[in-house]
């Protein structure tokens, strides 16, 4: 095989190989930048349109007003009876002070007064039972 002699390039003829090489470069260069800006800006708009579907889809509920309003109530009193020991024979009623039991009952609305209505007086306690007695002493052998 024969080989062909390789021609020798004027100097014009290679400046324009030379103005073309750049040329083709740059527009290589600028069409990846174009695409890849294209590809990009798609992608961020299609994760923008997600994220916007998904918190519409999340979002809680408004909370409701807080209304607050006067609860008719009820007192209910209980008296209890204390007694004090006389010589562990007999239960009797402490001195002094009424012995009552009632419930007292206050409807509060916008307006009007409360009432009190006691009801049947307190049945007396039933006396304590008596202690057992003290084990006898062991002789320990």
């Amino acid at each position: 095989m024969t080989s062909r002699p390789i021609r020798k390039l004027t100097p014009r003829a290679r400046d324009q190989f030379q103005v073309l090489t750049a040329a083709a470069t740059g527009f290589a260069a600028f069409g990846t930048l174009v695409g890849t800006g294209l590809v990009t800006g798609h992608v961020s708009a299609a994760f923008a349109a997600q994220t916007k579907a998904r918190t519409t889809a999340t979002e809680a509920p408004p909370t409701p007003a807080v209304v607050t309003k006067r609860r008719p109530h009820r007192t209910v009193v209980r008296t209890v009876v204390v007694e004090r020991s006389t010589s562990g024979r007999v239960a009797a009623p402490a001195t002094g002070g009424t012995i009552r039991s009632g419930v007292t009952r206050t409807v509060r609305s916008g307006s009007g007064s409360g009432s009190t209505a006691p009801s049947h007086p307190a049945a007396a306690p039933k006396p304590a039972p008596k202690p057992a007695p003290a084990p006898a002493p062991s002789s320990g052998s």
